[in-house]
Formats: structure tokens, C-alpha cells, sequence
């Protein structure tokens, strides 16, 4: 594993997003810079660089440039007797802290969130813990540097003991990371796709056959529909019902709860008490008042996968929108140093 480094420094001079692109561009130009994230209103960058990287590397950066630099923490001071465009830096002393990055797997809803991140704090030498739910990411600050990599295993298995799976991102090479992520976002979007149009396919023929009767008494009344209702479900529940249960006994096996485990009580229940009443019909064995609910086995199933498809894209346009708006930045800048106009990259 390839330790990283969390490094922080305050930047004067940025005034828009422009100033904010331009600054990530020559921070990212830095030797041992693996990522950059500047923020406008806290007028702070925030580096993810190789050990050895220090905050002096990315000050002497945005050397040259418009913008004054001191490490977070530390003080930047101007002699105003004598005008000059560079600032007396004061180290900043604070200890550069390891930041590990993970791909949670399993997470469903917000109380998933709250359940890994209890996990991940579990673990002595955890400082910080920041999860996003929208891309899975959990990042992790450690207050000892010199075990991260331990402390990244017993990370990994904390998370696997809560009941979701977390794998260590290796933030070194950015470009590959965030083609891998585009990759398994589109594998995702055509996975939930498939299942919601099986069950979409399978689901239509239960709804008009349990359903159409109440419009029009008799038209679907037809010797053994209640059998086909009851093969097609079935299909739907396997095809596309799997990965809720499958979610859901995870969970139940850790002693927690998730929105698989609602998912999967509700068509489950609907499921199994409608196959009793058919078979109670078969053995004139009456049940409850006879009727039966495939359809909502079926739609509860369907319309949820509808709605993971439509997240995903959701993910994978905004991604997309993001990535074009960063593009628009601009790539120069001119400065004026005396009567000198410089430009910028």
C-alpha cells in the first residue's frame, strides 16, 4: 500500500472558481501530488501527497503566481515597510497525519452510513472518519502514520464484521482510480436496468390478470391464473428480488436492519401468505378471505430496481456534469507585476 499524506495550506488571492482551477492545476503540478481540493470560501487547499511531499513543495508551487501560501495553522506575515509580493512563512509544527481512502459495499440508506461509520471509529487509531453516501467512499484519518497499513486491514475488518465490505483505494494513481469508478458506475446502471426490465416484463402480465378482474369482472378469470400469476412472480422474486434478500440476510446475520430488510419483508410476506392461500385452494383447505397478492410481490421488487436505476444515473450524470463544468475553468491567467503583464498558467 502506498501511504498518503494529508497536507493543508491557506491560500490568499483567490476571488472565483477560476482562481480555484488555476491553483488546483499548479498544485497538482507538484511532485509527489496525488490529488488536490481547493475551497474558495475557506480559502484552503487540501493535498493528498506522497510521504516526503511537505507543505513547502506545495507553497514553492504557486511560486510565481498571483496567490500568497502559508501552511494551515501557521501565520503569514508581510513586512509593510518594505512592499514585497512574498510572505514570511511560519512552519506550521502540526504532524502531517496518514489519510486512507475505502469503497464501502452494501451500504442502502443513511442508517447504513451511521453503522459503518460506528464500525470504522471502533478502531484505536482512528482520528477522523468523513462517508459519502453518494459515491460509498469513506475517507479515514489515522493519528499514526507509521500504522496505516495494519490499521488499514483492521479497517477493513471492522467494516466486514457490521455487515458491508470495504476495500482500500489506492489514491496514487488518480486517472486509473476514477476510470475504475466510472466503470463499475456504468456496470451498476446496466445491472439495475436488467432487473427492472425483467421484472417490468414478468410483472405487467400478474397485474392485469390479478388486477384486470376489478375493471372488468371475469376477462381475466381463466382456468390456472392464479398458477401463472404464481410462476411468473416467482421469476421475479429470483430474477430480480435476489439482491434485497441477499442484502437483507447479510444484515439480519450481523444483528442489524437495513431498507433491503423493509424490501424484503414486504414482498416477502406478500409472496409467501399468497403461494399459502394457492396451495390452501389446491387442498380446499380455505385461508384468510382466498384472495391473494402477487402483484405486490412482484411490483414492490420491480418499482424499487426502477428506482436503483434511476439513482445511478442520476450518479453517473452528475459525475459527468461535474467533470464538464471543471473543464470550462479557465487553463491561464494574466497578472499584472508592475507594469509587466505575466500570464499564468
Amino acid at each position: 500500500m502506498v501511504d498518503v499524506q494529508t497536507v493543508e495550506i491557506q491560500i490568499e488571492g483567490m476571488t472565483c472558481m477560476g482562481c480555484v482551477g488555476a491553483v488546483a492545476r499548479l498544485l497538482e503540478s507538484v511532485e509527489g501530488v496525488n490529488s488536490v481540493e481547493v475551497s474558495l470560501d475557506e480559502k484552503l487547499a487540501t493535498a493528498e501527497v506522497s510521504r516526503g511531499t511537505t507543505a513547502d513543495d506545495l507553497i514553492n508551487g504557486l511560486s510565481g503566481s498571483s496567490f500568497t501560501a502559508w501552511p494551515k495553522g501557521g501565520k503569514a506575515e508581510v513586512d509593510c515597510a518594505t512592499p514585497t509580493s512574498e510572505s514570511i512563512i511560519t512552519e506550521d509544527t502540526t504532524p502531517i497525519r496518514s489519510d486512507l481512502s475505502f469503497e464501502i459495499e452494501g451500504m442502502t440508506c443513511a442508517s447504513c452510513v451511521s453503522k459503518v461509520e460506528k464500525a470504522i471509529r471502533s478502531v484505536g487509531a482512528v482520528e477522523d472518519v468523513r462517508i459519502n453516501y453518494a459515491t460509498h467512499r469513506a475517507s479515514v484519518t489515522l493519528n499514526d502514520l507509521e500504522d496505516a497499513e495494519s490499521a488499514s486491514r483492521a479497517l477493513e475488518k471492522a467494516v466486514s464484521k457490521s455487515g458491508y465490505e470495504a476495500r482500500a483505494v489506492n489514491r496514487a494513481n488518480r486517472r486509473v482510480e476514477a476510470k475504475e469508478r466510472e466503470s463499475k458506475q456504468k456496470r451498476e446502471s446496466s445491472h439495475w436496468f436488467r432487473r427492472m426490465f425483467v421484472g417490468a416484463l414478468l410483472s405487467l402480465p400478474v397485474v392485469i390478470i390479478e388486477m384486470g378482474g376489478h375493471l372488468y369482472h371475469g376477462v381475466t378469470e381463466f382456468p390456472g391464473h392464479r398458477l401463472v400469476s404464481f410462476l411468473l412472480t416467482t421469476v421475479v422474486m429470483v430474477i430480480v428480488g435476489t439482491p434485497f434478500f441477499r442484502s437483507a440476510w447479510k444484515s439480519l446475520k450481523h444483528g442489524t436492519t437495513n431498507m433491503d430488510t423493509l424490501i424484503a419483508l414486504g414482498s416477502g410476506t406478500a409472496y409467501t401468505y399468497s403461494s399459502v392461500v394457492l396451495f390452501g385452494s389446491w387442498s380446499n383447505v380455505p385461508i384468510g378471505d382466498g384472495m391473494v397478492y402477487f402483484e405486490s410481490a412482484a411490483l414492490i421488487v420491480t418499482l424499487i430496481s426502477a428506482g436503483k436505476w434511476m439513482e445511478s444515473r442520476a450518479k453517473d450524470s452528475a459525475g459527468a456534469a461535474l467533470k464538464a463544468l471543471l473543464e470550462l475553468s479557465a487553463k491561464s491567467a494574466r497578472v499584472l507585476s508592475g507594469s509587466e503583464e505575466v500570464e499564468v498558467p
